[in-house]
């Protein structure tokens, strides 16, 4: 069954890290700002188009969005530094998120 509620944390947990504002998503995907509020909050849902394209915005598998699983890959990322000490996986991650960073300066 589908939990808006948790859905709506999960997109907003994902344009936090992004460093977006709700003003900035609604933007992006041609929502008004109470729309988005709504769907963070968990009180509306949203057309498949919008979806697909919040989820490409934000990096997210549709199954994330909607269910809270991850996708294959975070799953396979996750087991590989499973069994890493803790300042290891802090260093693999500041180094994505260098990477990220630096990929997302190159896109048009």
């Amino acid at each position: 069954m589908l939990d808006k509620k948790n859905m709506g944390l999960r997109i907003r947990r994902a344009r936090e890290q992004k460093h977006w504002t709700r003003e900035q998503l609604a933007e992006k995907l041609e929502l008004s700002v109470n729309a988005v509020a709504d769907l963070e909050r968990g009180k509306s849902g949203t057309r498949l188009e919008t979806l697909v394209k919040l989820c490409a915005l934000l990096g997210l598998s549709a199954d994330y969005v909607l269910y809270g699983e991850p996708s294959p890959s975070a799953q396979a990322i996750a087991g590989m530094l499973a069994d890493r000490d803790e300042r290891t996986q802090h260093l693999v991650e500041s180094t994505v998120r260098a990477m990220l960073d630096a990929l997302d300066e190159t896109k048009p």
